[in-house]
Protein backbone atom coordinates (compact mmCIF):
# COMPACT_ATOMS: atom_id res chain seq x y z
CA UNK A 1 0.00 0.00 0.00
CA UNK A 2 2.86 2.38 0.70
CA UNK A 3 4.27 2.06 -2.81
CA UNK A 4 0.82 2.66 -4.28
CA UNK A 5 0.40 5.82 -2.19
CA UNK A 6 3.82 7.20 -3.23
CA UNK A 7 3.13 6.73 -6.93
CA UNK A 8 -0.18 8.60 -6.88
CA UNK A 9 0.78 11.06 -4.11
CA UNK A 10 -2.30 10.64 -1.93
CA UNK A 11 -2.92 13.33 0.71
CA UNK A 12 -1.93 10.99 3.53
CA UNK A 13 1.55 10.41 2.06
CA UNK A 14 4.69 12.45 2.71
CA UNK A 15 5.62 14.89 -0.04
CA UNK A 16 8.80 14.18 -1.91
CA UNK A 17 10.07 17.75 -1.31
CA UNK A 18 10.77 17.12 2.31
CA UNK A 19 9.43 18.68 5.47
CA UNK A 20 6.93 17.25 7.88
CA UNK A 21 3.43 16.32 6.94
CA UNK A 22 0.57 18.04 8.72
CA UNK A 23 -3.00 16.78 8.77
CA UNK A 24 -4.44 17.02 5.26
CA UNK A 25 -1.14 16.02 3.68
CA UNK A 26 0.32 19.50 3.24
CA UNK A 27 3.99 20.03 3.82
CA UNK A 28 5.24 22.58 6.34
CA UNK A 29 8.05 23.54 3.98
CA UNK A 30 7.56 26.99 2.39
CA UNK A 31 6.88 27.13 -1.35
CA UNK A 32 9.21 29.40 -3.41
CA UNK A 33 6.87 30.07 -6.38
CA UNK A 34 5.85 33.69 -7.25
CA UNK A 35 7.53 37.12 -7.39
CA UNK A 36 8.99 39.14 -4.58
CA UNK A 37 7.73 42.64 -3.78
CA UNK A 38 10.90 44.23 -5.19
CA UNK A 39 10.45 42.45 -8.52
CA UNK A 40 6.83 43.54 -8.77
CA UNK A 41 7.67 47.18 -7.94
CA UNK A 42 10.49 47.26 -10.53
CA UNK A 43 8.30 45.79 -13.28
CA UNK A 44 5.50 48.27 -12.52
CA UNK A 45 8.01 51.16 -12.63
CA UNK A 46 9.39 50.06 -16.00
CA UNK A 47 5.88 49.68 -17.38
CA UNK A 48 4.90 53.13 -16.05
CA UNK A 49 7.87 54.78 -17.79
CA UNK A 50 6.85 53.12 -21.08
CA UNK A 51 3.19 54.11 -20.76
CA UNK A 52 4.05 57.74 -19.89
CA UNK A 53 6.37 57.92 -22.91
CA UNK A 54 3.66 56.59 -25.23
CA UNK A 55 1.09 58.98 -23.77
CA UNK A 56 3.47 61.87 -24.48
CA UNK A 57 3.72 60.85 -28.14
CA UNK A 58 -0.05 60.68 -28.71
CA UNK A 59 -0.73 64.44 -29.17
CA UNK A 60 2.14 64.75 -31.64
CA UNK A 61 0.92 61.73 -33.58
CA UNK A 62 -2.63 63.08 -33.73
CA UNK A 63 -1.36 66.45 -34.97
CA UNK A 64 0.76 64.82 -37.69
CA UNK A 65 -2.20 62.65 -38.70
CA UNK A 66 -4.42 65.73 -39.08
CA UNK A 67 -1.82 67.56 -41.18
CA UNK A 68 -1.39 64.51 -43.39
CA UNK A 69 -5.15 64.24 -43.92
CA UNK A 70 -5.27 67.93 -44.94
CA UNK A 71 -2.38 67.47 -47.37
CA UNK A 72 -4.01 64.40 -48.94
CA UNK A 73 -7.34 66.18 -49.33
CA UNK A 74 -5.63 69.25 -50.84
CA UNK A 75 -3.77 67.01 -53.30
CA UNK A 76 -7.01 65.27 -54.28
CA UNK A 77 -8.80 68.60 -54.75
CA UNK A 78 -5.90 69.99 -56.77
CA UNK A 79 -5.77 66.92 -58.99
CA UNK A 80 -9.52 67.03 -59.61
CA UNK A 81 -9.55 70.74 -60.45
CA UNK A 82 -6.53 70.45 -62.76
CA UNK A 83 -8.16 67.49 -64.52
CA UNK A 84 -11.37 69.47 -65.05
CA UNK A 85 -9.44 72.46 -66.39
CA UNK A 86 -7.33 70.29 -68.69
CA UNK A 87 -10.47 68.57 -70.03
CA UNK A 88 -12.18 71.92 -70.75
CA UNK A 89 -12.00 73.55 -74.13
CA UNK A 90 -9.71 76.53 -74.58
CA UNK A 91 -12.69 78.74 -75.45
CA UNK A 92 -14.53 77.85 -72.22
CA UNK A 93 -11.40 78.64 -70.20
CA UNK A 94 -11.19 82.05 -71.89
CA UNK A 95 -14.87 82.68 -71.10
CA UNK A 96 -14.37 82.11 -67.37
CA UNK A 97 -11.11 84.09 -67.14
CA UNK A 98 -11.07 86.73 -64.43
CA UNK A 99 -14.06 85.28 -62.53
CA UNK A 100 -13.23 83.05 -59.54
CA UNK A 101 -15.10 79.76 -59.41
CA UNK A 102 -15.98 78.47 -55.93
CA UNK A 103 -16.18 74.76 -55.12
CA UNK A 104 -16.92 72.85 -51.92
CA UNK A 105 -15.45 69.57 -50.68
CA UNK A 106 -15.96 67.11 -47.84
CA UNK A 107 -13.28 65.85 -45.44
CA UNK A 108 -12.01 63.34 -48.04
CA UNK A 109 -11.58 65.97 -50.77
CA UNK A 110 -14.66 64.87 -52.73
CA UNK A 111 -16.71 67.65 -54.28
CA UNK A 112 -20.15 68.36 -52.83
CA UNK A 113 -22.81 70.62 -54.29
CA UNK A 114 -24.04 73.60 -52.28
CA UNK A 115 -27.66 72.49 -52.71
CA UNK A 116 -27.09 69.04 -51.15
CA UNK A 117 -29.32 68.26 -48.16
CA UNK A 118 -26.33 67.45 -45.91
CA UNK A 119 -24.11 70.24 -47.26
CA UNK A 120 -23.53 72.04 -43.95
CA UNK A 121 -22.71 68.76 -42.21
CA UNK A 122 -20.24 67.52 -44.87
CA UNK A 123 -18.50 70.82 -45.74
CA UNK A 124 -14.82 70.69 -44.78
CA UNK A 125 -12.89 72.50 -47.55
CA UNK A 126 -13.62 75.56 -49.65
CA UNK A 127 -11.72 75.99 -52.92
CA UNK A 128 -11.57 78.85 -55.36
CA UNK A 129 -10.21 78.55 -58.89
CA UNK A 130 -9.12 81.66 -60.72
CA UNK A 131 -7.93 81.95 -64.31
CA UNK A 132 -6.34 85.40 -64.72
CA UNK A 133 -7.30 87.40 -67.77
CA UNK A 134 -5.12 86.97 -70.83
CA UNK A 135 -3.84 90.53 -70.67
CA UNK A 136 -0.76 91.13 -68.58
CA UNK A 137 -1.69 92.62 -65.23
CA UNK A 138 0.36 94.39 -62.56
CA UNK A 139 0.99 91.14 -60.67
CA UNK A 140 2.53 89.47 -63.71
CA UNK A 141 0.14 86.52 -63.74
CA UNK A 142 0.59 85.86 -67.45
CA UNK A 143 1.97 82.45 -68.30
CA UNK A 144 5.47 83.02 -69.62
CA UNK A 145 8.35 80.68 -70.14
CA UNK A 146 12.03 81.64 -69.97
CA UNK A 147 13.35 83.16 -73.18
CA UNK A 148 16.28 85.19 -74.44
CA UNK A 149 14.25 88.38 -74.78
CA UNK A 150 14.04 90.78 -71.85
CA UNK A 151 10.23 90.81 -71.68
CA UNK A 152 9.71 87.12 -72.36
CA UNK A 153 7.35 85.81 -74.99
CA UNK A 154 3.72 85.43 -74.10
CA UNK A 155 2.58 81.80 -74.30
CA UNK A 156 -0.65 81.57 -76.26
CA UNK A 157 -1.11 77.87 -75.46
CA UNK A 158 -0.60 78.13 -71.69
CA UNK A 159 -2.97 79.51 -69.06
CA UNK A 160 -2.17 80.04 -65.42
CA UNK A 161 -4.72 78.60 -62.98
CA UNK A 162 -4.59 79.72 -59.35
CA UNK A 163 -6.25 77.38 -56.87
CA UNK A 164 -6.83 78.43 -53.27
CA UNK A 165 -7.92 75.81 -50.72
CA UNK A 166 -9.07 76.59 -47.17
CA UNK A 167 -9.73 73.86 -44.63
CA UNK A 168 -12.50 75.91 -43.05
CA UNK A 169 -16.07 74.61 -43.03
CA UNK A 170 -17.43 78.07 -43.86
CA UNK A 171 -19.40 78.51 -47.07
CA UNK A 172 -18.66 82.24 -47.35
CA UNK A 173 -14.90 82.09 -46.61
CA UNK A 174 -13.30 85.22 -48.11
CA UNK A 175 -9.92 84.50 -49.69
CA UNK A 176 -9.25 88.20 -50.33
CA UNK A 177 -9.49 89.33 -46.70
CA UNK A 178 -8.26 86.17 -44.97
CA UNK A 179 -4.57 85.95 -44.04
CA UNK A 180 -2.57 83.98 -46.60
CA UNK A 181 -1.49 81.55 -43.88
CA UNK A 182 -5.11 80.43 -43.42
CA UNK A 183 -5.32 78.80 -46.86
CA UNK A 184 -3.11 77.00 -49.35
CA UNK A 185 -2.36 78.44 -52.80
CA UNK A 186 -1.46 76.16 -55.70
CA UNK A 187 -0.57 77.46 -59.15
CA UNK A 188 -1.00 75.25 -62.22
CA UNK A 189 -0.23 75.80 -65.87
CA UNK A 190 -2.97 74.52 -68.15
CA UNK A 191 -1.95 73.69 -71.70
CA UNK A 192 -4.05 73.96 -74.84
CA UNK A 193 -4.17 70.30 -75.87
CA UNK A 194 -6.65 70.62 -78.77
Amino acid sequence: MMQFAMIFDFPFSKHQQGGETVPGGRSTRRQTAGFSLVEVVMSVAIMAVGVVTLMGLLPHGIEISGKTANELAAARISQQVLGELQASTWASLSATAGTPIRKYYDDQGIEIKSDASDFAYRLAYVAEVELPATTNDAQGKMARLPSNSAAGARQTNLRRAILRIADKPTEDFNFLTAPKSSYKTIVHLVANMR
